[in-house]
């Protein structure tokens, strides 16, 4: 098939959204003629890539963002609705030149979101993994703080705003809608039933790391440093008594940096916390490979890639079932996220039990059938569509 694919990011050799779309790339051109339009910024990183599937054509298009405001959540987010609207211009020519069999919107897809392969008309399309909806986060507003929790209100708000104006329509007139966990599967089957779910994880096979190497009792968190993260939550574990003789290490930034620090400090834990700052995704997974445990304690997760590559590498791990860490975890070392009041004992429990070995089921190497699954069920759905009203 001829197939046209919208990814606002994509990027080889990285973790999270641009890893993913670079990945369903790849895996859509191993059995279809593939037109990737992405950002201008992508297209250097994807030209130096080895091995680049011969079905794969580059088309960048849209405004740049600039590398400063690229680590601004919000400005990211506004950015690719931004992105998106001017796309749709690129997407109408290249149809016009090509005609493409399906279009499939990979990556940045929010049930809050606009697409451009929406202006495609008569193109049967996919879309997602789609995130963005998670039950309430407003629950936790004592591990979020004044600001954090003013933060969240907002979010609701606006994104309820946004699911109206922006991605009406969306999820209706789609042959697919990708769900990346259950909870936005629900949302979206209030529009349509024509739904899966697939969390946006397609990681590389990585080795299994022997048990016998990993240090005792050491808990390892990986991502940004916010407290919507849950890490608060994971300093009032880790001063409960049954996890007196653990150590957490935490790799990545954040703006509530100093805040950890500080509470850490105050929980009177701050010498078993180790701050070890951003690293390279290489050495990222050879850390996962000495940790005992993954601590992955999200308020808000549509996915939750980290958590995925630790599955992945092997490690044992406890996540609370908020969003996407039960899809990636099967169900294992998951923590009931309520009662809230006693939470961080839970999750101390939880950790001191050894979390849970979850299945490796999320390797890229599945991914080719998986897409071609998703693009003849999107044509498929959208000829019985046309059969029934003629």
């Amino acid at each position: 098939m001829r197939v046209l694919q919208v990814a606002y990011a994509c990027r080889p050799g990285s973790g999270s959204e641009p890893g993913a779309g670079w990945i369903l790339a790849q895996s859509a051109a191993a059995r279809h003629d593939v037109w990737l339009v992405t950002q201008p910024g992508n297209v250097s990183a994807i030209a130096a890539a080895p091995d680049v599937a011969p079905g794969l054509r580059v088309v960048p298009s849209g405004p740049r963002l600039s590398p400063r405001w690229a680590r601004v959540p919000a400005a990211r987010r506004a950015h690719s609705v931004v992105w998106h609207l001017s796309a749709r211009r690129t997407v109408r020519r290249l149809h016009a030149r090509i005609g493409f069999d399906v279009a499939h919107h990979t990556t940045y897809a929010s049930d809050s979101s606009c697409t451009a392969v929406t202006a495609l008309k008569g193109v049967p399309y996919v879309w997602g993994p789609v995130g963005g909806y998670c039950r309430t986060t407003l629950v936790f507003a004592r591990f979020l703080g004044i600001r954090g929790t003013a933060r969240e209100v907002t979010r609701v708000v606006g994104t309820g705003v946004a699911r109206r104006l922006l991605a009406r329509g969306v999820a209706q007139h789609a042959g697919l809608v990708v769900a990346q966990n259950a909870d936005a599967a629900a949302l979206i089957r209030r529009k349509t039933n024509r739904v899966v779910v697939h969390p946006n994880v397609a990681l590389s096979s990585h080795v299994k790391r022997n048990p016998e190497s990993a240090r005792l009792k050491t808990i390892g968190y990986a991502g940004h440093l916010l407290r919507l993260k849950g890490l608060g939550l994971l300093l009032d574990a880790l001063a409960e008594p049954s996890l007196r003789a653990w150590t957490l290490e935490l790799v990545g930034d954040g703006p509530d940096e100093q805040w950890l620090r500080d509470r850490a400090a105050a929980l009177g834990v701050a010498e078993r916390v180790t701050f070890l700052g951003r690293l390279p995704h290489n050495e990222v997974l050879t850390w996962l490979e000495t940790i005992s445990l993954f601590a992955f304690p999200s308020f808000r997760d549509s996915a939750g890639w980290a958590l995925a590559e630790a599955v992945m590498v092997g490690v044992p791990v406890v996540a609370l079932d908020q969003g996407g860490p039960p899809t990636i975890t099967g169900g294992l070392g998951i923590v009931a996220s309520r009662p809230v009041h006693s939470l961080a004992s839970r999750l101390a429990q939880r950790i001191a039990g050894g979390g849970g070995q979850a299945p490796a089921v999320w390797s890229s190497h599945r991914f080719p059938e998986v897409i071609d699954t998703w693009y003849r069920r999107a044509v498929g759905e959208l000829h019985q569509g046309a059969e029934s009203t003629s």
